[in-house]
């Protein structure tokens, strides 16, 4: 996998949405550093500068993070340095886990040191591995980014819309319906507001876009509860799904795909919300599958029964 070519596409995709001056900066100084990493092989000063130029990267990702995670403009991120911004998210918890810990491992391990000893000199292995880190937790950060980005505009595409909240409270407000069919409707809704022929989703969006979107629609119902990627420990393992749903007192897994369709990918999925809902002792559960097909015109929603350790869960599959 080429990352800088992943990091590329991830900042085109949020571009379409929001495009700001930080996100050019990120690519160009990564660009920079690999170039001075291959300069470095015919002569060893480059590789500091692979390290300043990581650097650069590093804080042009963080002033990116800071307009867009914490709903800043253009002059409030002028207005912080980069170790203000760093102080705003060690202290503010807007990292999720798995970017919070390559953020402190780059701001300690290379960041601070090299900014504040100019005697440094740093060799090909550890240009290498701050490069790998630095493109590590930006590949990450853009993913928050992304997801954020799109939570903005499905929540301005459907607020103060007074048909779709009225749709959507007939759907929670329904008496024959059980907690998990009143999800199952409004995820349907979801769908006819998103992948429409008008404003479809592009089999180009990423999962985290997906989410994104998503996880803004459910917010804007004021009568269930949400909690994105809540974590339980089960026999040492670490469990995350993507959603929990709370409709009339009774929790739900969501989980969420954006894939090609296979038989696999039923399968591992259904064995995975399994697992999550015996570690979370939750009964019910949904997984919704978005394809890579801009050709599909159905939503195929399927009941199945899933067993593990003997134990009976009943899973909901739905593939648009």
């Amino acid at each position: 996998m080429n990352v800088l070519d992943e990091i590329e596409k991830k900042i085109e995709s949020i571009k379409v949405i929001d495009d700001s001056y930080y996100l050019e900066v990120i690519l160009s100084h990564i660009k920079r550093a690999e170039h001075y990493y291959q300069e470095g092989k015919k002569d060893e000063a480059f590789f500091n500068d692979v390290i300043y130029r990581c650097n650069q990267a590093y804080e042009g990702a963080l002033k990116e993070a800071y307009q867009v995670l914490a709903n800043k403009n253009q002059e409030e991120v002028k207005k912080k340095t980069p170790n203000d911004i760093e102080k705003y998210f060690e202290e503010n918890g807007t990292f999720k886990d798995r970017v919070l810990q390559i953020f402190r491992n780059y701001r300690q391990e290379w960041r601070n040191k090299s900014t504040h000893d100019y005697k440094l000199i740093f060799d090909s292995g550890e240009a290498f591995i701050a490069l790998m880190n630095v493109t590590s937790f930006i590949y990450l950060l853009l993913n928050e980014i992304q997801e954020k980005v799109s939570y903005d505009k499905q929540e301005n595409e459907i607020k103060n819309k007074d048909l779709i909240k009225k749709k959507i409270k007939l759907i929670v407000d329904e008496k024959n319906k059980k907690p998990k069919g009143k999800l199952v409707d409004l995820l349907k809704y979801f769908i006819e507001l998103n992948f429409s022929d008008s404003t479809k989703i592009s089999s180009l969006e990423t999962g985290f876009q997906l989410s994104g979107r998503l996880h803004a629609f459910l917010n804007s119902i004021d009568d269930i509860y949400v909690e994105q990627e809540p974590s339980t420990n089960s026999n040492q393992l670490l469990f995350r799904p993507d959603f929990v749903v709370e409709i009339d007192n009774v929790p739900i897994i969501l989980e969420i795909k954006k894939t090609n369709m296979s038989k696999d990918i039923i399968n591992n999925s259904l064995n995975q919300i399994s697992r999550y809902m015996q570690a979370m002792e939750i009964d019910e559960g949904i997984i919704f599958i978005s394809t890579n097909n801009d050709a599909r015109k159905n939503t195929d929603t399927q009941e199945n029964i899933n067993k593990i350790d003997g134990k009976e869960f009943k899973i909901t599959t739905m593939v648009c």
